[in-house]
């Protein structure tokens, strides 16, 4: 059964995306995922190595909360 009123399919990646988009819409910036997170959730494990940015140093170190 399809969870989301625009989601086509019931298949995996298509799920996560919706499940992705979600948090990241949630209207409380203290409840929302973060920036980190949002490039380590499962949808993007499908990325080689070498195309993900999730490592480089920037994005690290930006990821704090206040």
């Amino acid at each position: 059964m399809l969870k989301y009123r625009y989601m086509m399919s019931d298949e995996q990646d298509h799920q996560q995306l919706f499940e992705l988009v979600e948090k990241m819409l949630e209207y409380d910036p203290k409840q929302r995922i973060t920036l980190v997170d949002v490039l380590r959730h499962p949808f993007f494990e499908r990325l080689l190595p070498e195309q993900r940015i999730i490592d480089g140093p920037s994005i690290i170190n930006t990821s704090s909360r206040s």
